[in-house]
């Protein structure tokens, strides 16, 4: 919803009772609850935890590299 709000239709799920992927195409937590305001909270969060994550796994590469070199 955050990224792509006209892909996006809650108007499609039941009112009430349990959401399935296999008949909605929707699972998890309840999807009526989501918000694209929620949507971008949780895409911050999943950056904020795996830039740093992502950042220490290209410095580990570009030193194997640079070892790799080396031993040319």
């Amino acid at each position: 919803m955050h990224y792509r709000p006209d892909l996006v239709d809650l108007s499609r799920l039941p009112a009430e009772g349990e959401i399935s992927v296999d008949i909605h195409g929707a699972g998890g937590e309840d999807p009526r609850e989501a918000s694209a305001e929620h949507g971008k909270m949780l895409a911050e969060l999943f950056v904020e935890q795996a830039a740093p994550k992502i950042t220490e796994m290209i410095d580990e590469v570009l030193q194997i590299r640079a070892v790799s070199r080396k031993k040319i």
